[in-house]
């Protein structure tokens, strides 16, 4: 605070002396960096931010090396909190929210230290080496900070209070460009997490796209997809030259996906959903029966914790089929919750043993979160999904494989290849897929479970 405070009333005479203050305080961060604990190490990496602002506001005239050491340091101070901590830098909050109070302030700190950074880029240009630094390789992933209400408060329950007056519709940068361009009567970006939660998962992704196209015969084949969201795989398939119908439960959503339908229609392309609706996957009638070579099923029953609610579901979506038609089934693990808690806040497990005691056997997950509200999802094991469709559909769908959506990199293992080259992660896409995603051995890693199965032509 006291150089900031030199810094707001500098004069010519007392500049001198700032500029040696933050030179050593710049080189006491250097040498201290690998003896800080984390929390030291943010409030370092935060210091040195201000002192670069300082430098480029105040247009301080020092030498070239002078500028580059302040870089490094902060990129050192960057890099050992990088190695000290066993999740991204920042994280989307409506994706993986916080467990505790400590917890949250601990990620909102990264979060608004990632979005000076970032804004920082927006205004200079950053040169290290002659290189221009890396900002962040998908800006669109950034998180938004939250509200002042939740971060200036001064106790827990203060906080929690905070979080139930409201939650944020918006939680990235990509959210916020994409309302800026949104027709202006969309308010609420419900669920637009999902626009970007399989950019930071890109081995889910190819996964699931390949396992769906090695399961189709070759050429544009007709698919429904039931509970896609703003369409990220509808949008992919279509882009392979299938003839996609879209469907959701959410306006939102569904408005997003018209959006881009929009985009492409106005800028003349071909590529194309046929179709786009709100709809239930629990309504007999969403779509036309029998007329569908494949139908997707990639959401819905995550969120359908009655085991009748998720047999009708399926089942109509056998009925949308051809005979020997295929659907793809998707469903969540138990196991992904476990390592959730595991890394974030392994105490849960004796302190909600009650709870998990319940959730373990049947894999209903229902909370209140503050903020959220009630949280209703269902996650389940493989040996259950096997039984799911042996006991409700032997006569009419035959299961031809199981497969973890993210080979043996469940647990966000794969979140650090979105930072990486298309082919790259390509590359991993395709070993997951080819040696390590069907085994008995790599299905207790997914996180995500998709079941392929062939309509019987009865």
């Amino acid at each position: 605070m006291r150089i900031a405070q030199i810094f707001a009333s500098r004069s010519l005479d007392i500049e001198p002396f700032l500029w040696r203050t933050i030179e050593s305080e710049q080189k006491r961060f250097l040498e201290e960096v690998h003896n800080y604990p984390e929390d030291d190490l943010l409030a370092a990496m935060q210091a040195h931010l201000i002192y670069i602002i300082m430098c480029v506001v105040g247009e301080a005239k020092h030498s070239q090396n002078w500028n580059q050491t302040i870089l490094l340091t902060f990129e050192a101070l960057c890099d050992q909190l990088k190695r000290m901590q066993f999740e991204p830098f920042y994280r989307d909050e409506s994706i993986n929210p916080s467990l505790s109070w400590d917890d949250w302030r601990s990620a909102e700190s990264r979060r608004r230290t990632a979005c000076v950074w970032f804004l920082m880029s927006r205004i200079v240009a950053v040169k290290s080496h002659s290189h221009y630094c890396t900002i962040t390789d998908n800006f669109r992933m950034l998180p938004l900070p939250a509200p002042k209400a939740q971060w200036e408060a001064q106790s827990e329950i203060a906080w929690a209070q905070a979080l139930e007056a409201g939650h944020p519709n918006m939680s990235t940068i990509g959210h916020l460009l994409d309302a800026h361009q949104l027709p202006t009567n969309l308010y609420n970006i419900l669920g637009a997490g999902e626009l970007s939660r399989l950019d930071t998962h890109p081995v889910e992704l190819l996964v699931t796209l390949r396992t769906i196209r090695e399961a189709l015969p070759q050429g544009p084949q007709r698919i429904a997809d039931v509970g896609g969201g703003p369409g990220k795989y509808a949008f992919a398939l279509a882009d392979q030259g299938h003839l996609v119908d879209l469907v959701d439960l959410s306006p939102g959503l569904i408005q997003i996906a018209q959006f881009e339908q929009d985009k492409r229609d106005a800028a003349g392309e071909t590529n194309v959903l046929q179709s786009l609706a709100v709809g239930n996957a629990l309504d007999p009638d969403i779509l036309q029966h029998g007329i569908y070579d494949a139908v997707l099923l990639l959401g819905p029953l995550y969120h359908l914790v009655e085991e009748s609610e998720r047999v009708n579901a399926v089942a109509n979506a056998a009925r949308l089929a051809k005979p020997n038609g295929v659907l793809f089934v998707a469903f969540v693990s138990i196991s992904a919750h476990l390592r959730d808690i595991a890394m974030r806040d392994p105490s849960r497990l004796i302190a909600e043993k009650e709870f998990y005691t319940k959730y373990l056997q049947d894999g209903r997950y229902e909370k209140f979160k503050p903020g959220v509200g009630n949280v209703h999802s269902f996650h389940t094991q493989v040996s259950d999904i096997r039984s799911f469709f042996a006991e409700n559909f032997a006569d009419t769908l035959e299961l031809m494989e199981l497969r973890s959506q993210e080979g043996i990199l469940g647990g966000s293992l794969d979140t650090a290849l979105s930072k990486s080259e298309p082919q790259v992660v390509k590359a991993w896409a395709d070993l997951m897929y080819e040696k390590y995603s069907t085994g008995e051995e790599h299905l207790g890693c997914a996180d995500h479970l998709i079941a392929v199965l062939k309509k019987r032509d009865l």
